[in-house]
């Protein structure tokens, strides 16, 4: 073998430089497509809390609705105390930490006997990495002259 000469078997340093920058770059894109999916699933948690709440709130004007006089602002808490909702767990938290916040229920009347009509539900769910502000509207019409056991 002649001093100097290369073997032709092998990568140049060039090439194994060029597939070092190239894996870079996709696992780059990789990041950042899994980071954008995991804050979308959050997302997608915390607005099933909010229906969640909606839900237990619906349960719990049916169940004091004998009492119920039009405007009433109950903590998400209250509602899980009274059995009307499972904890909240924050999705962004591994401690377990739960999330809060408050149920703002309006009705146009409330006569007490039974029925309540165009109710609203303004729900302000409150996390470690999300707070929804209050602005999440949810309406329904609660039936009349159906009786509903209390808990």
């Amino acid at each position: 073998m002649e001093k100097g000469k290369i073997n032709g078997k092998g990568f140049s340093l060039v090439e194994l430089l060029g597939v070092i920058v190239i894996l870079g770059i996709l696992s780059g894109v990789a990041v950042i497509a899994v980071s954008r999916y995991l804050n979308k699933a959050k997302t997608q948690s915390y607005e099933i809390m909010e229906e969640s709440v909606y839900s237990a709130a619906q349960n719990y004007v049916l169940d004091s609705i004998d009492e119920f006089s039009g405007n009433k602002t109950v903590r998400i808490e209250k509602l899980v105390e009274d059995g009307y909702l499972d904890p909240l767990i924050d999705p962004a938290k591994k401690d377990g930490s739960e999330c809060g916040g408050t149920v703002v229920i309006k009705s146009k009347s409330a006569s007490g006997s039974g029925a309540v009509d165009d109710v609203t539900y303004t729900i302000k769910l409150v996390c470690s990495m999300y707070m929804s502000g209050g602005s999440v509207d949810y309406y329904g019409d609660v039936p009349a002259g159906v009786v509903y056991p209390k808990k």
